[in-house]
C-alpha cells in the first residue's frame, strides 16, 4: 500500500462508521393520507429507495457526513477569522495612508520654510543693498 493511502487510512479510519441503511418501507397508512401527505411520502420514500439502491451498506451516507464535517472544520474558521483580518487589513492601509500623507505635508513644510526663509533672508540682502551708503 503506498505511503499517502496509508496516511489518509490512519486519518479517516477512526471516523469511518458506515451503518447499513435499511430498506424503505411503504407506509401502510399512506390512501389514509391527503394529496399532499401522500405526495410527500411517495417523494421520501423515492429518495430513501434511491439511497438505499447506490448505497445499501451507508457508504454514501457516511461520505457525506464526513464531507458534511470537513467542510465545517474549514468553514468556521474561515467565517469567523476572515471578516476580522479583512477589517484589520482595511486599517492597516487607512493607517499607511494617513502615515504617509502626513510624511508628504512635513516634507513640503519643510520646503516651504526652506523657501520662505530663502525669500527672506533675499529681501534682507536687497533691502540693505537698496538702503547702503555708497
Amino acid at each position: 500500500m503506498p505511503r499517502e493511502n496509508v496516511e489518509s487510512a490512519i486519518i479517516i479510519r477512526p471516523a469511518w462508521h458506515p451503518a447499513p441503511v435499511p430498506e424503505p418501507r411503504i407506509d401502510p397508512l399512506l390512501t389514509r393520507r391527503s394529496a399532499i401527505e401522500r405526495s410527500t411520502e411517495v417523494l421520501t420514500y423515492w429518495c430513501f429507495r434511491l439511497e438505499w439502491w447506490v448505497s445499501p451498506g451507508g457508504t454514501l451516507r457516511e461520505w457525506l457526513r464526513l464531507n458534511f464535517y470537513a467542510a465545517l472544520f474549514i468553514a468556521i474558521p474561515t467565517f469567523l477569522i476572515v471578516p476580522l483580518v479583512t477589517i484589520l487589513l482595511t486599517q492597516f492601509v487607512t493607517w499607511t495612508a494617513l502615515l504617509a500623507a502626513i510624511v508628504r505635508n512635513l516634507i513640503i513644510a519643510q520646503c516651504l520654510g526652506v523657501a520662505a526663509i530663502a525669500v527672506l533672508f533675499g529681501l534682507v540682502l536687497l533691502i540693505r543693498a537698496l538702503f547702503s551708503k555708497p
